[in-house]
């Protein structure tokens, strides 16, 4: 795989950003390039993530990164769940009919009477597969992540190699960025991955959803960004299968804010190497790539 120049902008001369060129590709394939955002900042240890659920993407995340060349050096790895059901959005209208209150119930799904065998059964699974240490926090995000501190347990906790954020919602996103942000656990060099960037109609101008959140915290934190790759074209339901996925690597915090060019009201993007204005009305019909792209 061919190396990315992270000091120098470098974005798709058509689109303005880059974009997978098939549907094998998924966000965790920008992990291939996770040995040089290491290179940018050697204390970058921690990879977390933000909507544990069954522990599958959390074990997919250091499976892979144990198959990058010149391995970064993960210390540990931080999961945030409450298990026991989504909770309600509050802030804004969910397009998702799976994303309301109670759906994800960990408990219902491995048949438990408590959020503390949900945990077990997850330490238990992860011990099975890795030598790092895991930390699982449970609770709703606006209870669990001011305890932490308020509790001196941020002790445990090094600067970000990778944050994945499958929150779904606005709010929970908002919360889990914020605490991030706050606490410096997001540095030049950290990986973002948003699991459901597209899983809002508006996520063009990111009006709603997690892209709302990452526009919202970007300019409030003064985040600017080296690269960019989506994954996927439209919200589900747009006649298109892929739900966009979306992955930064942090180029500085503290400064002054960039905002993408699809933030700022880019419609096109790929589906199955495709292309396809995802605000047409028109059924979802594949076209070929442009000659020579």
């Amino acid at each position: 795989m061919s190396r990315i120049e992270l000091s120098e902008v470098d974005v798709d001369p058509i689109f303005g950003w880059r974009i997978a060129r098939s549907q094998s590709w998924y966000w965790s394939d920008a992990l291939n390039y996770i040995g040089q955002t290491s290179e940018i900042n050697p204390d970058l240890k921690d990879v977390y993530q933000f909507g544990v659920a069954t522990g599958q993407g959390l074990r997919h995340i250091a499976k892979k990164i144990k198959t990058v060349d010149g391995l970064p050096t993960v210390e540990s790895f931080h999961g945030f769940d409450v298990f026991s059901g989504m909770p309600e959005e509050e802030k804004e209208p969910v397009f998702e009919l799976n994303w309301v209150g109670g759906q994800f119930n960990e408990l219902e799904r491995r048949n438990v009477d408590s959020v503390e065998k949900v945990v077990q059964a997850l330490h238990e699974e992860w011990e099975a597969e890795n030598e790092q240490s895991l930390y699982i926090y449970d609770g709703l995000y606006k209870d669990s992540l001011p305890r932490l501190k308020a509790e001196g347990k941020l002790g445990n906790m090094r600067a970000a190699l990778v944050v994945h954020l499958d929150c779904d919602l606005y709010t929970s996103t908002v919360e889990a960025l914020e605490f991030m942000y706050s606490n410096q656990l997001i540095q030049p060099g950290t990986m973002l991955i948003y699991d459901d960037w597209g899983g809002t109609k508006s996520w063009q101008q990111a009006h709603s959803g997690e892209s709302r959140a990452h526009k919202e915290m970007t300019i409030k934190h003064g985040v600017s960004y080296h690269h960019c790759w989506q994954f996927g074209v439209s919200h589900p339901g747009n006649n298109c299968p892929e739900n966009i996925q979306r992955v930064y690597i942090v180029k500085e915090v503290g400064g002054s804010p960039t905002l993408d060019a699809e933030i700022e009201g880019t419609i096109v993007g790929s589906c199955a190497n495709t292309l396809v204005d995802v605000n047409s009305e028109e059924p979802f019909t594949p076209q070929p790539w442009p000659e020579g792209y």
